[in-house]
Protein backbone atom coordinates (compact mmCIF):
# COMPACT_ATOMS: atom_id res chain seq x y z
CA UNK A 1 0.00 0.00 0.00
CA UNK A 2 1.35 3.53 -1.29
CA UNK A 3 2.13 5.96 1.85
CA UNK A 4 -0.76 7.91 0.31
CA UNK A 5 -3.61 5.29 0.42
CA UNK A 6 -1.75 4.72 3.99
CA UNK A 7 -2.59 7.76 5.69
CA UNK A 8 -5.60 8.67 3.96
CA UNK A 9 -6.66 5.51 5.07
CA UNK A 10 -5.72 6.37 8.56
CA UNK A 11 -7.39 9.60 8.60
CA UNK A 12 -10.55 8.02 6.68
CA UNK A 13 -10.45 6.05 10.50
CA UNK A 14 -9.63 8.48 12.66
CA UNK A 15 -12.36 10.64 11.38
CA UNK A 16 -14.95 8.45 11.46
CA UNK A 17 -14.71 7.22 14.59
CA UNK A 18 -14.35 10.78 16.43
CA UNK A 19 -16.83 13.24 14.11
CA UNK A 20 -19.57 10.54 14.27
CA UNK A 21 -20.07 9.87 18.24
CA UNK A 22 -22.14 6.43 19.56
CA UNK A 23 -20.92 4.92 16.01
CA UNK A 24 -17.99 2.41 16.01
CA UNK A 25 -15.27 3.25 13.95
CA UNK A 26 -17.47 4.01 10.73
CA UNK A 27 -20.56 5.45 9.27
CA UNK A 28 -23.73 4.69 12.02
CA UNK A 29 -26.23 3.96 10.13
CA UNK A 30 -29.74 4.70 11.75
CA UNK A 31 -32.04 4.25 8.49
CA UNK A 32 -33.55 1.14 6.70
CA UNK A 33 -31.86 -0.15 3.38
CA UNK A 34 -34.96 0.94 1.89
CA UNK A 35 -34.88 4.25 3.08
CA UNK A 36 -31.59 4.32 1.82
CA UNK A 37 -32.15 3.47 -1.02
CA UNK A 38 -34.91 6.45 -2.01
CA UNK A 39 -32.59 8.60 -0.86
CA UNK A 40 -30.53 6.99 -3.77
CA UNK A 41 -32.87 6.78 -6.29
CA UNK A 42 -33.58 10.91 -5.61
CA UNK A 43 -30.34 12.10 -5.52
CA UNK A 44 -28.34 10.06 -8.23
CA UNK A 45 -31.23 8.32 -10.57
CA UNK A 46 -33.29 11.49 -10.66
CA UNK A 47 -29.73 13.62 -11.18
CA UNK A 48 -30.52 15.61 -8.42
CA UNK A 49 -26.95 15.53 -7.95
CA UNK A 50 -25.21 14.91 -11.26
CA UNK A 51 -22.35 12.16 -10.64
CA UNK A 52 -19.44 13.57 -13.24
CA UNK A 53 -17.13 16.31 -13.35
CA UNK A 54 -18.64 18.08 -16.36
CA UNK A 55 -20.71 19.53 -14.23
CA UNK A 56 -18.81 20.94 -11.56
CA UNK A 57 -15.22 21.72 -13.04
CA UNK A 58 -15.57 23.94 -16.41
CA UNK A 59 -14.17 27.68 -17.09
CA UNK A 60 -15.68 30.67 -15.00
CA UNK A 61 -18.15 32.17 -17.67
CA UNK A 62 -19.00 29.43 -19.58
CA UNK A 63 -21.53 26.28 -18.41
CA UNK A 64 -21.21 22.79 -18.50
CA UNK A 65 -20.75 20.79 -21.60
CA UNK A 66 -21.35 17.30 -22.56
CA UNK A 67 -17.88 17.13 -24.55
CA UNK A 68 -16.38 19.87 -22.10
CA UNK A 69 -12.81 20.54 -20.64
CA UNK A 70 -13.02 18.01 -18.13
CA UNK A 71 -14.91 15.02 -20.49
CA UNK A 72 -11.93 15.05 -22.89
CA UNK A 73 -9.10 15.65 -20.11
CA UNK A 74 -9.64 12.80 -17.96
CA UNK A 75 -9.59 10.08 -20.31
CA UNK A 76 -5.96 11.50 -21.36
CA UNK A 77 -5.28 11.06 -17.51
CA UNK A 78 -6.27 7.17 -17.48
CA UNK A 79 -4.36 6.72 -20.75
CA UNK A 80 -0.87 8.52 -19.64
CA UNK A 81 -1.25 5.91 -17.09
CA UNK A 82 -1.32 3.20 -19.60
CA UNK A 83 -5.41 2.50 -18.72
CA UNK A 84 -8.20 1.93 -20.75
CA UNK A 85 -11.92 2.31 -19.96
CA UNK A 86 -13.64 -1.21 -20.93
CA UNK A 87 -16.41 -0.06 -23.27
CA UNK A 88 -19.01 -2.68 -21.75
CA UNK A 89 -18.24 -0.99 -18.20
CA UNK A 90 -20.84 1.30 -19.73
CA UNK A 91 -19.27 4.33 -17.10
CA UNK A 92 -18.61 7.54 -18.17
CA UNK A 93 -14.48 8.86 -17.45
CA UNK A 94 -15.79 11.89 -15.69
CA UNK A 95 -18.14 9.92 -13.19
CA UNK A 96 -17.11 9.97 -9.69
CA UNK A 97 -16.21 6.31 -9.15
CA UNK A 98 -13.85 6.17 -12.09
CA UNK A 99 -11.93 9.44 -10.72
CA UNK A 100 -12.08 7.93 -7.59
CA UNK A 101 -10.81 4.59 -8.80
CA UNK A 102 -8.31 6.04 -10.92
CA UNK A 103 -6.59 8.10 -7.81
CA UNK A 104 -6.75 4.39 -5.63
CA UNK A 105 -4.63 2.97 -9.00
CA UNK A 106 -2.06 5.92 -8.96
CA UNK A 107 -1.66 5.57 -5.01
CA UNK A 108 -1.45 1.69 -5.02
CA UNK A 109 1.15 1.67 -7.45
CA UNK A 110 2.78 4.61 -5.60
CA UNK A 111 2.58 7.66 -8.67
CA UNK A 112 2.59 10.19 -6.37
CA UNK A 113 3.14 13.06 -9.09
CA UNK A 114 0.55 11.61 -11.31
CA UNK A 115 -1.86 11.60 -8.44
CA UNK A 116 -1.03 15.50 -7.60
CA UNK A 117 -1.46 16.71 -10.91
CA UNK A 118 -4.87 14.61 -11.14
CA UNK A 119 -6.15 16.03 -7.89
CA UNK A 120 -5.31 19.33 -8.60
CA UNK A 121 -6.59 19.27 -11.51
CA UNK A 122 -10.02 17.41 -11.44
CA UNK A 123 -11.02 15.81 -7.80
CA UNK A 124 -10.34 19.07 -5.60
CA UNK A 125 -12.09 21.08 -8.36
CA UNK A 126 -15.11 19.55 -8.09
CA UNK A 127 -15.70 16.96 -5.14
CA UNK A 128 -16.05 19.02 -2.36
CA UNK A 129 -18.87 21.12 -4.19
CA UNK A 130 -20.18 17.66 -5.19
CA UNK A 131 -19.91 16.75 -1.07
CA UNK A 132 -21.69 19.60 -0.53
CA UNK A 133 -24.71 19.37 -3.21
CA UNK A 134 -25.40 15.59 -1.65
CA UNK A 135 -25.41 16.96 2.01
CA UNK A 136 -27.55 19.56 0.94
CA UNK A 137 -30.03 17.43 -0.55
CA UNK A 138 -29.55 13.89 0.94
CA UNK A 139 -32.34 13.11 3.18
CA UNK A 140 -30.93 10.34 5.13
CA UNK A 141 -28.12 10.92 7.42
CA UNK A 142 -25.87 7.87 5.72
CA UNK A 143 -25.69 10.24 2.92
CA UNK A 144 -24.81 12.95 4.79
CA UNK A 145 -21.78 11.12 6.40
CA UNK A 146 -20.60 9.89 3.17
CA UNK A 147 -20.45 13.21 1.79
CA UNK A 148 -18.85 14.59 4.78
CA UNK A 149 -16.00 11.69 4.53
CA UNK A 150 -15.22 11.98 0.83
CA UNK A 151 -14.86 15.80 1.10
CA UNK A 152 -12.53 15.13 4.00
CA UNK A 153 -10.90 12.46 2.58
CA UNK A 154 -10.26 14.39 -1.11
CA UNK A 155 -9.38 17.53 0.54
CA UNK A 156 -6.83 15.82 3.02
CA UNK A 157 -5.17 14.13 0.11
CA UNK A 158 -4.93 17.72 -1.38
CA UNK A 159 -3.28 19.27 1.07
CA UNK A 160 -0.72 16.43 1.64
CA UNK A 161 -0.31 15.89 -2.08
CA UNK A 162 0.03 19.70 -2.22
CA UNK A 163 2.41 19.59 0.00
CA UNK A 164 4.46 16.87 -0.75
CA UNK A 165 3.62 15.85 3.18
CA UNK A 166 3.62 12.11 1.74
CA UNK A 167 5.76 9.10 4.09
CA UNK A 168 9.26 8.53 2.48
CA UNK A 169 9.67 12.39 -0.05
Amino acid sequence: MSSSLHCSCRRLQTMSSSNFAGSSGGIKIEESAHVIGHDFHDLFVHNTVPLYDLFYNYPLGEAPKTLGRATLEVPRFYESAGLTMEEELQIVPDHISAELLFMSYLAANERIDEQRTFIEEHLIKWVPVYCDAVWEHAKTGFYKQIAILLKELVSSDYEHLRGGLIEGQ
